[in-house]
């Protein structure tokens, strides 16, 4: 038969084996968070690596955007200039072709207009030979 003693030692005994269980357990767990903490410090600084490279590009990205619109505006200023000069010129144009047409037509009117006095000059000559 188990003494009182013994069977608080054996209790002892039995107590130390389950801290010790728990103790490894929880070292174990503890190992394997920290090795996910490393594999995560890991990806996150991946992704920084990630991130600064995708700015840099972006910077360019921008940087070439900002190019294009600075040489469309300089391209559309002098599209803007073009258009205002063929505007006027048009409109020249059309003022000198009104002008020229309204001096054809009077010149056509007097050219018809002498016609018509050389016919009837020939006419009378006709009549009096």
């Amino acid at each position: 038969m188990m003494t009182p003693q013994s069977v608080v030692r054996k209790m002892v005994a039995n107590h130390d084996c389950l801290h010790e269980e728990l103790i490894q357990d929880h070292s174990l767990q503890l190992t394997e968070l920290e090795t996910k903490s490393r594999y995560k410090e890991q990806s996150i600084m991946e992704i920084k690596e990630d991130l600064k490279e995708v700015n840099n590009k972006l910077d360019i990205l921008t940087a070439d955007v900002n190019k294009v619109i600075r040489k469309s505006e300089s391209t559309d200023s002098k599209l803007e200039k073009r258009v205002e000069t063929l505007e006027t010129k048009i409109g020249v144009y059309e003022t000198f072709f009104k002008e020229t047409k309204e001096d054809n037509d009077k010149r056509t009117n007097k050219i018809i207009a002498l016609a018509a006095v050389i016919a009837a000059v020939i006419g009378i000559l006709i009549k009096f030979i």
